[in-house]
């Protein structure tokens, strides 16, 4: 009754066998550590922030035209640097102020650091544009250390 049953399988079969199912295995494998949630590391601020969060300003005088540069402060580092009510008159006189306004942001707000390459075709405005920020990026300055400064004893003689 009962009838054996013979099964004759080709090393080759077998063979593209094992081969596809280690594949789906590593595929699966691959899959699940691709999709896992990831734990979050636990960031501890291992300083102060170098700059308190706000809007400041800086005024210069470029060329007899007093101008303003706003440095926008958040969570401690410089998110935009921008010229402060510029007129159409100094946009049409300096055409190039506004591109290298531009180059200059994207620097230091890439870098958080004024050490940042000059474009050489506007070198003078470069340097006007950053010394005004770094008058601004000192208001936002994070001592952490107090200061102390004796006050000056003036003694009139007469």
């Amino acid at each position: 009754m009962s009838s054996t049953k013979i099964f004759v399988l080709q090393l080759k079969e077998i063979i593209y066998t094992v081969v596809f199912t280690i594949l789906g295995i590593i595929l699966i494998l691959l899959l699940l550590y691709l999709f896992k949630p990831k734990k979050e590391k636990e960031t501890v601020p291992t300083s102060a922030p170098l700059y308190h969060a706000g809007i400041y300003t800086s005024s210069f005088i470029f060329d007899n035209i007093p101008m303003e540069v706003e440095v926008r402060i958040e969570n401690g580092e410089i998110s935009s640097i921008q010229l402060v009510d510029l007129s159409t008159d100094l946009q049409t006189m300096y055409p190039f102020m506004i591109p290298t306004m531009q180059h200059i942001e994207d620097s230091v707000v890439l870098h958080q650091s004024l050490d940042i390459p000059i474009i050489d075709d506007y070198t003078y405005t470069s340097e006007y544009l950053l010394e005004a920020i770094e008058k601004a990026l000192a208001k936002a300055k994070n001592d952490t250390t107090p200061t102390f400064m004796p006050i000056p004893v003036y003694e009139y003689v007469e």
